[in-house]
C-alpha cells in the first residue's frame, strides 16, 4: 500500500484564501467541508450585524457542533428503536416456531 504525500490545498473560507495539507485523497471532502463552512459563515454574516469574522467563526462552530450532537442523538435513538424492534421480531418468531398452530389461529383473526 502506497501512501501519496500531504499536498497543499487552496479553500476559500470569507473571502480569504487559506492553503492547508492534507492527503491527496481528502482533498474533495476538505473542499467540501471547506465550501460548508463558509456558506454557513455566509448566511450568518447575512443574518446578523457581527462584522468580525472571529465572532462568526465561534457562532458557526456552535452551530455545526449542535447539528452534529443532534443527528449523533437521532442515531442513538434510532439504534435504541431498531434494537427494541429486532427484540420483538425475535420474541415474534419464537412465538411462530413453538405453537404454530396456534399463531396460524391468531394471524386468521386479523
Amino acid at each position: 500500500m502506497t501512501h501519496e504525500a500531504p499536498t497543499p490545498t487552496a479553500v476559500t473560507i470569507l473571502g480569504q484564501t487559506l492553503r492547508i495539507t492534507c492527503p491527496p485523497d481528502e482533498q474533495d471532502a476538505l473542499i467540501k467541508s471547506a465550501e460548508f463552512l463558509d456558506k454557513k459563515m455566509q448566511d450568518l454574516r447575512a443574518r446578523s450585524a457581527v462584522g468580525n469574522n472571529e465572532r462568526i467563526a465561534i457562532m458557526a462552530a456552535l452551530n455545526i457542533a449542535h447539528e452534529y450532537l443532534n443527528l449523533q442523538n437521532n442515531q442513538q435513538q434510532a439504534t435504541h428503536l431498531n434494537e427494541q424492534i429486532n427484540g420483538l421480531l425475535n420474541k415474534v418468531r419464537t412465538c411462530l416456531q413453538s405453537e404454530p398452530e396456534q399463531a396460524a389461529k391468531t394471524l386468521a383473526l386479523t
